[in-house]
């Protein structure tokens, strides 16, 4: 990154938030909102040993009891990863050894689905507890490893000859959807060259404003929504049977 981009980023993320603390003028506050609605209500109650699949910086952590024992692991290294997984490989986690388990937005890039399943259920206690969080409708993005989408019944259908589907939230509706593509494709498309980058600079208090008056809207239309089928990420809690 430039020097420009570092102040350009530094600027945003000091007025708009950091994930998972992100304000509602954020460009992607959209695709995270209900994310984050769900993990602030299943967290809370995990206990015990709780492993992180995809654990990146343990951004939810702040969500979790202070007498969890979080365990994180990840393909790649990193100051809060505990443990570096393979794919083909057996986690270097006990059997039957983690109350809990999160998986948020990962599933979409591993490329065996089935694998990590069988992982996750083999880690679990009996009767323990997985929260899984997917894209429905969302933009590629962490290429080349972006491989699928879940629908409802997709993540169901994954599921429940495994588990015991507790709950399953389909999140957001065609505002929030609509609202999230428009974003990310301008902000996207703002940095594919340097004029771009210079313009959108320009009209920084512009972009905030705009984004904040298109997060407003999706979510007015998100309540007005009926369908139920213009979500753009789905959350499930399983327990292991």
């Amino acid at each position: 990154m430039s020097r420009l981009g570092s102040i350009y980023a530094s600027v945003y993320n000091s007025l708009c938030g950091v994930h998972p603390r992100l304000y509602p003028w954020h460009f992607q506050w959209l695709a995270a909102k209900y994310i984050y609605a769900d993990l602030k209500e299943t967290l809370p109650s995990f206990h015990g040993k709780v492993l992180d699949v995809g654990c990146g910086d343990k951004p939810y952590q702040i969500w979790l009891s202070e007498n969890v024992q979080h365990i994180g692991i990840d393909v790649y290294e990193g100051e809060f990863v505990d443990h570096i997984v393979k794919h083909d490989e057996a986690w270097p986690i006990e059997t039957a050894s983690m109350e809990n388990v999160i998986c948020t937005q990962v599933l979409e890039h591993v490329q065996d689905v089935d694998e990590v399943l069988n992982e996750i259920y083999r880690v679990l206690v009996p009767g323990g507890e997985v929260l899984i969080t997917a894209p429905f409708i969302y933009q590629e993005h962490g290429a080349p490893n972006d491989f699928r989408r879940f629908s409802y019944y997709g993540v169901l259908s994954l599921l429940s000859n495994r588990f015991e589907v507790i709950q399953v939230n389909k999140q957001g509706g065609i505002g929030s959807t609509l609202g999230l593509l428009l974003l990310s494709w301008m902000e996207t498309e703002s940095n594919m060259n340097f004029p771009l980058k210079i313009l959108k600079g320009m009209f920084f208090p512009v972009w905030l404003l705009f984004s904040a008056i298109v997060n407003i809207v999706a979510i007015f239309m998100d309540k007005i929504d009926v369908t139920d089928c213009y979500y753009n990420n789905v959350s499930i809690l399983a327990r292991k049977k």
